[in-house]
């Protein structure tokens, strides 16, 4: 005989609101699509011409810029990082985004989650 287990009862929260769901939804789906093409062009000089043809670079630097930080940021960083691998064009005009530079430098400098940033400078 099987035992029926009873159903586990979700603790009281506020209602998730239709704008909320659907803010979520569309990071999600951002997320997906900067991870799709990161698949897409990896390691493939001809793929990444042809996204940089359709007018990627500058959606996805807005996207690294979007607060707060994000998976759709860290998706669109890596997007940017395969998108310039073999594009010198590219890597040029993305060295003179000052914006850009300032945003990585920060994610750069920021203590990594739970970590303690006075530990970075112990000597």
């Amino acid at each position: 005989l099987r035992r029926r287990r009873s159903a586990r009862r979700r603790p009281a929260s506020a209602p998730e609101s239709a704008s909320a769901r659907e803010c979520g939804t569309l990071a999600r789906a951002t997320e997906l699509a900067c991870l799709a093409l990161n698949n897409a062009i990896f390691r493939q000089p001809p793929s990444q011409s042809e996204v940089l043809a359709h007018g990627v670079l500058r959606p996805c630097v807005s996207l690294v810029l979007a607060e707060p930080v994000s998976e759709v940021t860290a998706a669109s960083l890596e997007l940017l990082i395969n998108l310039t691998d073999t594009h010198p064009a590219a890597q040029a005009e993305l060295g003179a985004e000052p914006l850009l530079l300032r945003r990585v430098v920060a994610l750069l400098a920021a203590p990594a989650p739970g970590a303690d940033a006075s530990a970075a400078f112990a000597t």
